[in-house]
């Protein structure tokens, strides 16, 4: 199985592709019927074909990203697209945290349930499945109710969309792992909040 799978799914990947070149987002059905057949008669798994209608989905949305071409149009044939081949509706989500952080012109300003120091205002909050995340225009905090955790601005952020997390290089040996629920939306907010520098002109 470790030999041919791999040239199996990708196989299969091309025949889908071509079938939706041809029938187009509106025959996604008959596509992913064609995907359960042609895997199992090449001996795959359900799970091999679920990744493969997974990763069709993906990548026309990229390739829409990519090419800045994610409109209202694009939107409608990539759901009828996740939907027809029966993709989760996690992948959806994601795509909609793209969409917020192209369109954030500004970062926003929130109410945080941290105590804020003298001039500082709230960017973002979100929960983690180790406390509370709160990023401000001066700091990027974790509270976990029993201590709280000073993040350098500078830290770098992987995410990780498919298991909803992202992981902070605070420290080389041991990277702090927080699980939310917009993980792109999230480290795209860190990121820009480190470049925010509200030092007077004279001193930048």
């Amino acid at each position: 199985n470790e030999i041919w799978s791999g040239a199996a799914r990708r196989t299969v990947l091309l025949i889908a592709f071509d079938t939706l070149q041809k029938r187009g987002p509106a025959g996604a059905s008959e596509i992913a019927r064609l995907i359960d057949r042609v895997t199992s008669a090449a001996g795959l798994s359900d799970d091999d074909a679920k990744a493969i209608k997974t990763d069709i989905y993906r990548t026309v949305v990229w390739h829409f990203l990519a090419a800045n071409r994610l409109g209202q149009s694009s939107m409608r044939q990539a759901e009828a697209l996740r939907k027809g081949l029966g993709v989760s509706e996690d992948e959806a989500k994601a795509v909609d945290q793209f969409q917020r952080v192209r369109t954030l012109t500004a970062l926003p300003r929130v109410r945080c349930t941290t105590q804020l120091q003298f001039g500082e205002y709230c960017i973002y909050e979100t929960p983690t499945d180790a406390g509370t995340l709160h990023v401000t225009n001066k700091r990027t905090l974790l509270d976990s109710g029993k201590k709280k955790i000073d993040i350098p601005r500078a830290t770098d952020v992987i995410v990780n969309a498919d298991e909803g997390s992202i992981t902070l290089k605070t420290d080389p040996k041991k990277p702090l792992r927080l699980k939310v629920a917009e993980p792109i939306y999230a480290a795209s907010v860190i990121d820009a909040a480190s470049q925010i520098d509200e030092r007077p002109r004279g001193f930048a």
